[in-house]
């Protein structure tokens, strides 16, 4: 299993309109990552800006990590469709242009990557709502804010705006087809992703909540998005249904009686207060959890210390145990003598 710093991945955005003169916020954000990427893409409509037009605060920025290209207007599709056509096997993430994006998003992102490489991951979901095989009002489709990461094969919808990790190869090859999504869903990419992925029976993580309370709105950019202009009229609702109506295996699978099936990754063990009941379980995946241990050494000490200690409880003469026992509470001792 890789580090997340062993991972190679693109990050994809696109902007438009007035929010031009505010992306450079969002870039910076990006940019400051304590995990870098291969690069970062910024995508343009071709026919409102060239390369003369954009901003001078958005030039200064370009670099060998961040580069500004142009396409033709897929309006938010731009946000990812491009990248795959140029990086087909390559893991995307994407972002919206009007948030300023904490440090450790990425870091976040590919630490459940490495866990589950081939789902979908993003800092925020919520859960589609199906009452007797229809499809309810997109705002009845709930939140989901949780202490844990929660994994399910089709019931969550990947919020865009909290940045999403697509692994190569998560999403069908539909995803690219300018013709269907700007028939069936022409204002709704996020939904029409989330289908690409069912389609591929893709599963996806949501992050805990806590990883995206320091995600902060760009000011003066919130009154023009795509949700306000266009979801008043519950469009989101209306391009869902037609999307289910053209992929008759996605009806199927939204009137699942396993649709709602849910799953915690591994860092949901460490809370169970009786060790024997997870004993057995522990037992028969000792080695996955020493391995989600070691995937959190560079993002979360902490959490690495958790699961290890988990492994511990099976494992209790194991060599490497004792010693990343050992290593990770020297870290955090080390790290609480630096901050005093």
């Amino acid at each position: 299993m890789k580090n997340i710093e062993e991972v190679k991945f693109v990050v994809s955005l696109t902007t438009y309109g007035k929010r031009i003169k505010t992306v450079s916020e969002t870039i910076n954000t990006l940019i400051n990552q304590t995990i870098k990427p291969i690069k970062i893409i910024l995508w343009l409509d071709e026919m409102e800006f060239t390369s003369d037009t954009i901003p001078d605060d958005l030039k200064k920025l370009i670099s060998n990590a961040f580069e500004v290209k142009f396409c033709t207007n897929l309006r938010s599709y731009k946000k990812l469709v491009p990248t795959l056509s140029l990086y087909p096997d390559t893991t995307i993430i994407t972002v919206d242009d009007d948030f300023k994006y904490p440090k450790n998003l990425f870091s976040e992102l590919l630490a459940q990557h490495v866990l589950y490489p081939n789902h979908i991951v993003a800092g925020r979901g919520r859960v589609i709502n199906i009452q007797d095989e229809e499809i309810q009002s997109y705002s009845s489709w709930k939140r989901i804010s949780l202490t844990q990461p929660v994994i399910a094969k089709h019931a969550i919808l990947p919020i865009g705006y909290s940045g999403v990790l697509y692994p190569a190869g998560s999403l069908h090859p539909d995803v690219t087809n300018s013709h269907l999504f700007n028939t069936l869903a022409p204002y709704a990419d996020d939904l029409w992703f989330k289908a690409m992925a069912m389609l591929n029976n893709t599963p996806t993580i949501v992050l805990a909540s806590r990883v995206m309370n320091s995600l902060k709105p760009i000011e003066d950019t919130q009154d023009i998005g795509l949700y306000n202009t266009h979801n008043a009229q519950d469009g989101n609702t209306k391009q869902m249904k037609a999307i289910s109506e053209h992929y008759p295996d996605i009806r199927a699978m939204l009137n699942s009686r396993n649709f709602y099936t849910y799953e915690y990754p591994f860092n949901e063990l460490v809370d169970m207060a009786n060790a024997a009941k997870v004993g057995k379980h522990t037992k028969d995946t000792v080695h996955e959890i020493i391995r989600a241990a070691i995937s959190y050494e560079k993002s979360d000490i902490s959490m690495a210390l958790k699961l290890m200690l988990l492994a511990k409880k099976v494992k209790p003469l194991g060599p490497m145990v004792v010693r990343k026992v050992k290593e990770y509470n020297g870290k955090l001792n080390a790290d609480k003598s630096g901050n005093k």
